[in-house]
């Protein structure tokens, strides 16, 4: 999901794992894994097209991480903004109280307690002893000699582990793609219509206070993560490329290939979150963002949207769900324009329950 979870609870809870970047670390042993060989100019994936009579929705597929080094060839989308109308904004997530908006950072003190394992445990009185045998020998190789860790929640430890295995690999989180659209828009002037999932939480606080003694299902995002680092480490490092160079066909293979997304679902999932009616985040950010787009399709002739990869191709994604209402999408390596209306470009995810 896009992690524009900027107040409120869900933000400071998210914050913990980005405040880890910041942490100085104790000095890392040698690299021991080549970094992706992604360098100069690329392509990107394309363009996607979503029409409708004679109004064309084009769409961009972001994602991160991406290689470092790499430099976006924004021709084909910078035509494309020069005739837009509008930019449709990424899907994105804003926390409220009752009470009105409330800015992370009058929770973050508190929240950085949450990110610790409650009663003073460590992850080695919640992990099976080969588990934490495991996790053991990649902290060393990736994160160095850091104890405070070893008091962390399951979920806020794998994803620091997964953050330094991204660097290491060449790769950045900073996605070019949004960057792009949303200052060509800005230079342009183009009204830009944000697609916001707004969630309200009545107690920030209370939340807050059940979260750091509560349990939370998080063992297993955590054993996917050291899976992903021991086994197929060559993956996020093949769908990075694969976007970079505009692979669709491997694109559509790896495009849900990231293992921090189930650690994202389990801090969502939390029962403190669920008692306060926060479920089903992504299907009700995707719904949203379907109606921006069919609504911004019936308003304006030329718009340029951004969306996650991840929603675009995923069966059951934005791409699916706009073809199976009608409208006619071309993929970037579609050759020809004749298919039917309401069907996707050949080879695209079919439709699933």
């Amino acid at each position: 999901m896009s992690q524009r979870l900027r107040t409120g609870l869900l933000a400071s809870l998210l914050l913990l794992g980005n405040a880890a970047h910041a942490d100085t670390a104790p000095e890392e042993p040698p690299a021991t894994l080549a970094e992706v060989e992604v360098t100069g100019v690329m392509p990107g994936p394309g363009l996607w097209q979503v029409r409708r009579d004679d109004h064309v929705l084009w769409l961009v597929g972001s994602l991160s991480p991406v290689p470092r080094r790499m430099q976006w060839q924004s021709a084909e989308i910078d035509a494309r903004l020069a005739e837009a109308d509008a930019v449709l904004e990424a899907p994105g997530v804003s926390v409220t109280t009752g009470r009105g908006m409330l800015h992370a950072m009058t929770l973050l003190p508190s929240a950085l307690g949450a990110r610790k394992l409650p009663d003073n445990k460590t992850l080695s009185d919640v992990l099976a002893p080969e588990l934490h045998a495991r996790w053991s020998a990649l902290k060393a190789e990736y994160i160095g000699r850091d104890r405070g860790i070893e008091r962390w929640r399951p979920v806020f430890a794998a994803e620091k582990l997964y953050s330094k295995r991204v660097e290491r690999a060449g790769l950045s989180f900073d996605s070019p793609a949004s960057g792009h659209v949303y200052e060509a828009a800005k230079r342009r002037k183009l009204p830009r219509i944000p697609v916001t999932l707004v969630i309200t939480i009545d107690d920030p606080r209370q939340a807050l206070r059940e979260f750091k003694q509560g349990d939370l299902d998080d063992v297993e995002c955590f054993e996917r993560t050291l899976r992903h680092l021991e086994g197929d480490v060559t993956l996020l490092s093949d769908r990075a490329r694969a976007w970079a160079t505009g692979d669709i066909e491997a694109l559509r293979t790896l495009h849900d290939s990231y293992p921090a997304g189930a650690c994202i679902t389990a801090l969502l999932d939390a029962p403190v979150l669920r008692q306060r009616g926060v479920d089903d985040v992504r299907a009700k950010m995707q719904a949203r963002w379907v109606e921006a787009a069919e609504q911004v399709l019936a308003e304006h002739r030329t718009t340029v949207g951004v969306v996650p990869i991840s929603l675009l191709l995923a069966d059951d994604g934005v791409l699916a769900t706009l073809a199976a209402r009608g409208y006619r999408v071309i993929g970037p390596d579609e050759e020809t324009f004749d298919e039917a209306p309401g069907t996707l470009a050949a080879e695209a995810a079919p439709v699933t329950p």
